[in-house]
């Protein structure tokens, strides 16, 4: 029994089949497990940067440095700087988190918003 092809009248360059395969340009050699785990801690570090619990341990961390004294003057203004800050990111969160309880219990806007 003869087969005919699909598309007769198609030679391999033209379809872009060289021997019957599929050529496609490689867009990068696959990663080694090393490699894929150094990316998977950086991906964790980066995280861990962000999270806000790390970010309040370090930043409690740096006030028991300063209650033992261990601060110049500059670094307990600049660690006040950044204790105030949190608690105004907080505090907006909390607010934010807030109306959006509000809304899903009553089904109405907060009444500040109004």
């Amino acid at each position: 029994m003869k087969t005919t092809p699909v598309r007769p009248g198609l030679s391999a360059e033209w379809t872009g089949l060289d021997g019957g395969n599929v050529t496609v340009a490689a867009s990068a050699m696959p990663l080694t497990p090393a490699e894929k785990q150094r990316r998977y801690r950086e991906k964790l570090k980066a995280a861990d940067r962000t999270n806000a619990d790390a970010i309040e341990q370090a930043l409690m961390l740096e006030v028991e440095r300063c209650e033992r004294g261990e601060l110049s003057d500059q670094e307990r203004i600049t660690l006040a700087e950044k204790l105030a800050d949190l608690a105004m990111d907080l505090l907006w969160r909390s607010h934010s988190l807030s109306k959006m309880a509000h809304k899903l219990r009553t089904g109405e806007d907060h009444p500040l918003q109004r």
